[in-house]
């Protein structure tokens, strides 16, 4: 007589067992996948900021026009427009010293920082 409830209790066991390990593994993966994300974020920020840095070197000997022609063609569809003493093109600002040179390339984001 007991034994239908012995097996119900089985297999309502096995599946909460089963249901258990299910969201462990569901819980591991997306643990993988935000350190994945994190470190891909990372080296991205630091990719952009090496790139960003190495952007006033390589503009050296260029002049204005030449610079922001490159600024402008970087970012077709947005408005470039002239604030707080930098040319903005798209996400980017380019400051630009009194002879023209490219000083220093900067993200409309700040503090732009990585941890």
């Amino acid at each position: 007589m007991n034994r239908p409830w012995v097996i119900a209790t089985a297999v309502l066991a096995l599946l909460l067992v089963a249901s258990n390990a299910f969201w462990l593994m569901r819980l591991y993966d997306l643990t993988v996948l935000y350190a994945t994300r994190d470190r891909q974020s990372l080296q991205y920020c630091h990719a952009l900021k090496q790139a960003l840095a190495a952007l006033p070197p390589m503009a050296a000997g260029r002049t204005r026009e030449e610079v922001l022609a490159v600024a402008k063609s970087s970012a077709p569809d947005a408005a470039p427009f002239d604030k707080d003493g930098a040319h903005w093109s798209g996400w980017l600002g380019f400051e630009l010293d009194a002879r023209g040179e490219l000083q220093r390339v900067v993200p409309s984001w700040e503090p732009f920082e990585c941890d």
